[in-house]
């Protein structure tokens, strides 16, 4: 059984579903939230996670990140720091099948943080051109696939960035039971809290 304290480092994405999973659970943790538009530098996404790994020493520490960097798992040593099996934060929170359903169909995923951080994330990528942007996911996306969270505000403006774009929105629930299972997998492996 693990001695030392477990540490996890978390992408902001998923920081609400995590909390409330840590809390149900009365799991004596650690947790650093890194920014989700972190993804937007997944060279600066990498070196931050690897400086945090520095700075924690040898405690045990489980990632809750998907594939986020190309080289995220080089990371990874199996004795003292681990991450969850996700592909992605959607993963995570609605589970594999339907995240490779929906993304097969066409569909781009919304989250909470990618919403609330919209305009910042789109600019950064694709500049400011509306007829430009458009282009771009018409040529990918037939849809758009959000996570219900039952937040009238988020909801709101999941309407709006589906208008600007002229794409609908399928709404599907969140799965927070796959991310608990994802880390009970995780914790099974690393022999934490038997």
């Amino acid at each position: 059984m693990t001695e030392r304290p477990v540490r996890i480092i978390s992408c902001g994405i998923v920081k609400k579903e995590l909390e409330e999973i840590i809390d149900r659970r009365s799991w004596d943790l650690e947790v650093t939230y890194l920014t989700s538009s972190l993804h937007m530098h997944p060279d600066t996404l990498y070196e931050r996670i690897a400086q945090l790994l520095d700075k924690y020493g040898e405690n045990p520490i489980v990632l809750v990140y998907g594939v986020c960097h190309p080289f995220i798992d080089r990371l990874i040593d199996r004795k003292r720091v681990f991450r969850i099996d996700a592909q992605n934060c959607i993963d995570m929170l609605v589970g594999r099948e339907v995240f490779t359903d929906e993304l097969s169909s066409g569909g781009f995923f919304l989250l909470e943080g990618w919403v609330d951080n919209w305009n910042e994330m789109v600019s950064l990528s694709l500049g400011d051109d509306i007829d430009g942007i458009r282009e771009v996911f018409y040529s990918q996306f037939n849809h758009l696939v959000a996570v219900d969270l039952a937040d009238e505000r988020y909801r709101e403006k999941v309407s709006e960035i589906s208008s600007s774009l002229g794409l609908e929105v399928k709404w599907i629930p969140k799965d927070s039971a796959n991310l608990e299972r994802l880390l009970d997998r995780v914790f099974e492996e690393m022999d934490y809290g038997k």
